[in-house]
């Protein structure tokens, strides 16, 4: 049946391109079989033939041909579709690890910040307890200072003391005390 309708189709384009050609012949008025109308006839007649040998034994060829580049595309368009959604995973699983990256990063800076704290009231302590000890050694030094100014002070005024006696005991104390101090002396010196 579809070889029947195959043969009629081809008959009715020739009738088709006959008809026309002769058409514009009798249309004219006159109506002559020259060279130009032959070849006219011959292109349609040519063109059927063409279209008819096309359409028996091309046919399969192209229809398979276009079936193979169809599931060619098909399967191409699968592939991308595929590689698409793998592209898509990966940039999804790229997003969680940035995400925990940046938690992580938050992570470490606190702990660094909280490292930084520490080490900071550590430097505090070690300055305060550094200068505790500092104003402790200052503090002796200052007080060995004001002991050895005043030993010094006092050997000053024992030797004033002793010059200015020097100079007016003699003036003060006669032969006679001088004999009852030692008197005193020794009497206390054999008890």
């Amino acid at each position: 049946m579809h070889r029947y309708a195959q043969k009629c189709g081809t008959v009715l384009i020739i009738a088709a391109g006959l008809s026309a050609v002769a058409g514009q012949a009798w249309a004219a008025g006159s109506f002559e079989f020259t060279r130009e109308t032959y070849d006219l006839i011959m292109r349609y007649v040519n063109f059927a033939i063409l279209a008819g040998l096309i359409i028996k034994y091309a046919r399969r060829p192209i229809i398979s041909f276009l079936k193979d580049k169809r599931a060619e595309v098909r399967q191409t368009i699968q592939d991308l579709e595929e590689k698409k959604r793998a592209i898509e995973k990966r940039i999804e699983e790229t997003q969680r690890e940035l995400e925990a990256g940046q938690d992580r990063l938050a992570l470490i800076k606190k702990r660094i910040v909280a490292d930084g704290k520490r080490r900071k009231e550590e430097l505090i302590a070690g300055a305060k307890e550094e200068s505790s000890v500092l104003i402790q050694s200052a503090k002796h030094s200052i007080d060995a200072i004001i002991r050895d100014a005043g030993v010094r002070i006092r050997s000053d005024l024992v030797d004033m003391a002793a010059d200015i006696a020097l100079e007016k005991i003699p003036t003060i104390i006669t032969a006679q005390d001088h004999e009852r101090f030692v008197q005193n002396w020794l009497n206390s010196a054999n008890r």
